[in-house]
C-alpha cells in the first residue's frame, strides 16, 4: 500500500514540477492546439499594502497641476504621487500638442503598480482622451498639408492668370501700334 502511495505521490510531484496537466483540455492532445498561457506579471507584489491614490485624489492632482483647483494639504504619502503630479503638469502643458509622448508615459505609469480599480479607470479615461487628441492632431496635420497644397495651386493659378493678363495687355497694345504706323 505504501509503494502505491509513493508512486502516486512521485507521479503527482513530477507532474506538478514539470508543469504538465493531469487532464487534457477540451479533448485536445496536440501541443499546438493548447491555449497560450499568459506570462506571469513581472511586477512584484508588495508585502505591505501601500497606500494608492483613489480616482478622487488623481482628479484633484490633475486639476491642481492645471491651475484650476487648490486642494487641502495632504498628510498621506501615496504611491507614485510625485511622478503622477509631474505627469499631470506635463499633460496640462502638452496634452494637446504632444499626445503620443504622454500616451507612452501613461502606459508606463499605469502598468507600474497594482492600481485600485478607480485609479485604473481614470488612467483608461486619460488614455482615451490622449488617443483622441492624437487623432485630432493627425487629422489637423493632414488638413494643414491639404490647405498648403491648395494655396500653392492657387498661387500657381494666380501666377498663370497674371501671365495671361500680361499677354492680353501686350496683344491689345500691339494692334494700336500697328494702326498708328499706317
Amino acid at each position: 500500500m505504501f509503494n502505491g502511495l509513493k508512486s502516486i505521490a512521485i507521479a503527482l510531484s513530477v507532474t506538478v514540477v514539470s508543469g504538465c496537466q493531469l487532464t487534457p483540455t477540451s479533448g485536445s492532445t496536440n501541443a499546438a492546439d493548447e491555449p497560450v498561457r499568459s506570462a506571469p506579471n513581472p511586477k512584484p507584489r508588495p508585502k505591505i499594502a501601500p497606500l494608492y491614490p483613489t480616482a478622487t485624489e488623481l482628479v484633484q492632482w490633475h486639476a491642481q497641476q492645471c491651475g484650476g483647483f487648490t486642494s487641502v494639504n495632504e498628510t498621506k504619502e501615496f504611491v507614485g504621487a510625485p511622478r503622477l503630479k509631474q505627469f499631470f503638469a506635463r499633460l496640462c502643458l502638452r496634452g494637446q500638442t504632444n499626445p503620443q509622448e504622454l500616451l507612452a508615459e501613461l502606459d508606463v505609469i499605469s502598468g507600474q503598480y497594482y492600481w485600485p480599480e478607480s485609479s485604473a479607470r481614470y488612467f483608461w479615461l486619460l488614455k482615451q482622451q490622449l488617443q483622441a487628441n492624437a487623432q485630432l492632431q493627425q487629422s489637423l496635420a493632414v488638413q494643414q498639408d491639404e490647405q498648403k497644397q491648395m494655396q500653392e495651386k492657387m498661387q500657381q493659378t494666380l501666377s498663370s492668370l497674371a501671365a495671361i493678363e500680361q499677354q492680353l495687355l501686350q496683344r491689345a497694345s500691339q494692334p494700336q501700334e500697328n494702326n498708328d504706323e499706317f
